[in-house]
């Protein structure tokens, strides 16, 4: 079966972005604040600190707000969005862990009860059966990762499950124990920056400095080690997910470079004023801390994501709720008739302003809009129509992210002509890099994945513009026909030329 599209004007991916990596930032404080409150409170006991014990309680109190308020909401929110943008991934995520959502449920609203109790139960309880609701409510909220955990890293890589569709093959997936090892770490260090944050606005300048230092040793800790377990989660990806992450999908190169800068912004700046100048700790510092943390945490979740792509689940349904297994048939009969909520008009009609646009919605806006972010015009500005054409056909090919267009040749016109209206006049190049970029760059890469020096390097200028450009269809079916004129073609031919010439050079 399958699901109208949630046409909402903008590129859905970056709002399911942004309310997930909100909810589940917040619940990773919430699961490493469990554990910080307990042991603190145990050292506050222990050095009968009454200071310390004030600071917690407050500490627990905004915490419950933040977390169960506002974690709730986005939660629900979490589903909601997921339900319209990918209803074919998350029925497929329900049907294959429906068990696992029952314990994750089951887990989520211990832990709500045991951490409202905690917070009520401050000086009403004997500090032993406090303490024990403190324990109470981190380990249901651990475990509670512990079952989220498997049914996100299974996402990206399956294991087992495509063959046998055993819940626990799918469960414990390749990534499960690096991933769920990463995040636990995580979860502390920022339960240690969140320990910052509200120390920062403490009036005692010595217990505001003491407490500081304290929660400063909690996040460099667990941040290293956060680190550390990304090298081993970074070890158990398949060879195809490595390949993409160092080339094939661009973003991801770039957002893999945003983790390393983020996590060493976020070490240096939490060492400098929790450990080196506590009395630097104060809120504008902490906000910053928390915005740091925010961004590297963001920046691993968008390259798991992007890892994933052209799939909703890997290997198994496409990012448009397409199965792999229905391309060959949709290929013979059309994707109109595929997706049965579309217009009887749309399918009748057959005119790019109807048919091109259901298609396209079908197919498409999942990942793209019509305009602002990841809008189709920015990618295709200046083409021309045998371009697009060629291109659509090979789309999984040339965008390593994009699943392949699924349909019939009529229907790979009509989206192109629909698309055209988005292409604007044809390009005029200023330099062969200009062209490399546009023309190459979706595919290829300079010294690294897809390297396109090893393949020009044996060949002369003129060669390259005479006999190899021109050809390029017919050496390699999974290139789309050089059609952007003459004058772009000597224009790249000498770009080629010179990176060949540097690489000898080099050598």
């Amino acid at each position: 079966m399958n699901f109208p599209v949630w046409d909402l004007g903008i590129a859905p991916g970056l709002l399911i972005a942004i309310v997930a990596t909100l909810h589940v930032f917040v619940s990773h404080f919430a699961i490493g604040t469990g554990l910080f409150l307990v042991l603190t409170e145990r050292k506050a006991y222990r050095d009968d600190d009454k200071d310390l014990l004030a600071f917690l309680k407050r500490h627990s109190l905004i915490f419950i707000l933040f977390s169960v308020v506002f974690g709730a909401i986005t939660g629900v929110g979490i589903w909601f969005v997921i339900g319209l943008i990918n209803p074919s991934a998350t029925s497929s995520l329900i049907h294959a862990f429906v068990f696992g959502w029952a314990i994750e449920w089951v887990f989520f609203i211990v832990e709500i009860i045991a951490g409202l109790i905690y917070y009520y139960s401050w000086e009403r309880l004997e500090r032993r059966t406090h303490l024990i609701i403190g324990w109470i409510y981190f380990v249901s909220a651990w475990l509670s990762l512990v079952v989220i955990n498997g049914i996100v890293t299974f996402m990206l890589t399956p294991g087992g499950w495509l063959e046998n569709q055993n819940f626990w093959s799918g469960f414990f997936n390749p990534t499960y124990f690096p991933s769920l090892v990463s995040r636990t770490f995580l979860s502390l260090a920022l339960a240690g920056i969140y320990a910052l944050l509200t120390a920062s606005f403490q009036e005692k300048r010595e217990f505001r400095l003491k407490i500081t230092r304290y929660a400063g040793k909690w996040v460099i800790i667990n941040l290293l080690l956060f680190g550390l377990s990304l090298l081993w989660y970074w070890k158990v990806f398949p060879d195809r997910i490595i390949e993409a992450a160092q080339g094939a999908i661009p973003i991801t190169q770039s957002m893999v470079g945003w983790v390393y800068i983020f996590f060493l912004a976020l070490i240096l700046v939490t060492l400098t004023v929790s450990i080196l100048l506590p009395r630097l700790n104060r809120a504008p510092v902490a906000i910053l801390v928390m915005l740091l943390s925010l961004g590297l945490f963001g920046a691993t979740e968008w390259v798991r994501e992007s890892l994933r792509k052209p799939y909703g689940i890997y290997n198994y349904i496409y990012i448009n709720g397409i199965f792999p297994d229905q391309i060959p048939e949709i290929n013979r009969n059309g994707v109109l008739l595929w997706a049965n909520w579309v217009s009887e008009e749309a399918k009748s009609v057959r005119s790019p302003d109807t048919t091109g646009y259901e298609i396209f919605r079908t197919e498409c806006m999942n990942c793209h809009s019509l305009s602002g972010y990841m809008n189709v015009g920015r990618y295709i500005e200046g083409w021309d129509q045998q371009y697009l054409y060629e291109t659509l056909g090979r789309l999984d090919v040339l965008r390593g992210r994009m699943p392949p267009f699924a349909g019939t040749d009529e229907e790979r016109y009509h989206v192109v002509s629909y698309l055209t209206g988005f292409t604007g006049e044809p390009r005029d190049y200023d330099t062969g890099k200009e062209v490399y970029d546009d023309r190459c760059g979706n595919c290829h890469t300079i010294g690294r994945y897809r390297d396109i020096i090893p393949v020009t390097s044996d060949f002369s200028q003129s060669e390259l513009k005479e006999e190899i450009i021109p050809m390029l269809h017919e050496m390699n079916e999974d290139m789309p026909p050089f059609t952007a004129g003459e004058e772009a073609a000597e224009k790249l031919a000498k770009y080629l030329s010179e990176l060949s010439d540097t690489e000898g050079q080099d050598e």
